[in-house]
């Protein structure tokens, strides 16, 4: 990103970098680096997103961020696993961490 602050690829670095906070636990930095990312209409995205607010206990916006992408996926919550699964393959323990934190919302 230093080398080309104007890649395509910024986006999905800042990505990878929310996923890694994700799974260390810092869930601050990786709030931070999620609102970096410019991509749309992704699950992967909204999931780690719902996710990130949910471990901040910032449940009214990750309610809102839910309910709006329920009504355009009606099944994303059963989707995400498989969502996940196609994008990290095989790493169970951040899918796992993910999908405990949208969980927090669903319930």
């Amino acid at each position: 990103m230093t080398i080309n602050p104007y890649s395509s690829m910024k986006s999905w670095l800042h990505y990878i970098r929310a996923s890694n906070y994700y799974h260390q636990g810092d869930y601050s930095q990786a709030s931070t680096e999620i609102n970096q990312v410019q991509l749309h209409g992704l699950p992967i995205l909204d999931i780690s997103t719902i996710a990130i607010l949910a471990q901040l206990d910032q449940m009214v916006k990750a309610r809102a961020k839910l309910e709006d992408v329920l009504k355009n996926n009606p099944r994303f919550l059963e989707n995400a696993r498989p969502e996940l699964e196609k994008f990290y393959l095989g790493d169970v323990d951040l899918i796992d961490m993910l999908i405990e934190g949208l969980n927090r919302v669903a319930i």
